[in-house]
């Protein structure tokens, strides 16, 4: 059942009209339709446009490329949702994953970010061993606004940088898979976007990999994805999992969400919701079974 199953695209809540998808290629290999618990297919909001197909394949001009298009997911859900653990499945042995956590995490760790983070917030963000200590910068900044807003200013660039640069060498190199985990994946295209016009409207036209600007663009990686994946755990376990393996308080997972886009509304911007209810193992399962 691989490779010409189709995929049904649900309707996005700030376009007027159905988006029309290109009109050539394949069928991307995954349908959302199959009968296994915990997954299905993500219906259009209220007042939205109906279904759309989803985006065909992108294949590399042969004149000038070897291999194809990476297939792109974009990974959306709450903070300890899973989507690690997704990510890595649907990235296989032979994808990429493109985290944006990973690349914020060594963004830190610069001496230039270091001196601002100390300026700012006092030597107490960085640790005995020099590192900086992200669970104490963490109190910080998730509970001051400016405080945040002046550290995003800081390491967003210098992740968009790193990420755009990966996606770019994943083209290059014939990366048959590349998932995009990046929390403000959704933000960036909204802030960017004319008024009155989905996010998503640049999917529609396919960029050829020769033409993939130096720069990263200003709305992010969310125009390459063909697929927005949405991972949908109770907040009870996710809390859990955040006091397990973050060593965070009870409570923090919802106040840190709080500060991002509202999950109902990433949820209505997905393509296909896996529910992760079940352990890890199930998950996994999940994920493969949306891949047949």
């Amino acid at each position: 059942m691989a490779g010409t199953m189709g995929f049904v695209r649900a309707g996005f809540p700030s376009s007027d009209e159905p988006m029309t998808p290109p009109p050539s290629g394949p069928k991307r290999p995954i349908d959302p339709g199959h009968k296994r618990p915990g997954i299905s297919p993500s219906g259009p909001p209220e007042g939205a446009p109906g279904p759309a197909e989803a985006s065909p394949g992108l294949f590399r001009d042969p004149s000038t490329h070897t291999g194809v298009f990476p297939r792109v997911f974009g990974i959306l859900g709450g903070i300890a949702s899973g989507k690690s653990t997704v990510s890595e499945v649907l990235a296989g042995p032979d994808g990429v994953i493109l985290s944006a956590d990973k690349e914020a995490h060594a963004a830190l760790e610069l001496p230039e970010v270091q001196e601002r983070l100390v300026e700012r917030f006092g030597p107490g963000v960085i640790g005995p061993d020099g590192l900086t200590d992200r669970p104490a910068l963490g109190e910080v900044v998730f509970g001051d606004k400016d405080a945040r807003k002046a550290l995003e200013s800081w390491i967003h660039p210098v992740v968009r940088a790193r990420l755009w640069a990966a996606f770019r060498a994943a083209v290059d190199n014939g990366t048959p898979t590349v998932v995009v985990d990046v929390p403000l994946l959704l933000e960036s295209a909204l802030e960017s976007a004319d008024q009155g016009e989905s996010p998503r409207e640049s999917l529609r036209t396919p960029t050829p990999p020769a033409d993939l600007p130096l720069d990263p663009p200003a709305d992010g990686l969310l125009r390459y994805c063909d697929y927005l994946v949405f991972v949908d755990a109770p907040i009870k376990d996710r809390d859990a999992r955040a006091v397990k393996y973050r060593g965070w308080q009870p409570g923090e997972v919802a106040r840190r969400q709080r500060a991002q886009m509202p999950l109902d509304e990433k949820r209505a911007y997905a393509d296909l919701i896996i529910h992760n209810d079940q352990g890890p193992d199930e998950l996994r399962a999940r994920v493969r079974a949306a891949l047949l």
